[in-house]
């Protein structure tokens, strides 16, 4: 199972500026990726955090981020 947190309010963490319903993909209590859940053909725009600190983005697929899993928690949390 995928640990996935969406924030409930807009705040900065690890330096990478959170809004409200942004999702994070957690390896234990460090966040590895996150997205605002911006879809295109089954790809999500994830950012991930780079040694210089600074945070880059690129479309992953499911291959390399649990796509589905996250929209749904994203959802689930608009509901």
């Amino acid at each position: 199972m995928t640990n996935i947190k969406i924030f409930e309010k807009s705040e900065k963490v690890q330096g990478f500026n959170f809004q409200e319903g942004f999702a994070a993909l957690l390896e234990g209590e460090k966040i590895i990726a996150a997205t605002s859940g911006w879809e295109c053909n089954g790809n999500l725009f994830v950012y991930r955090p780079a040694e210089d600190g600074s945070w880059q983005g690129d479309w992953e697929g499911q291959e390399t981020f649990p796509v589905q899993e996250v929209l749904e928690a994203i959802q689930d949390w608009q509901d």
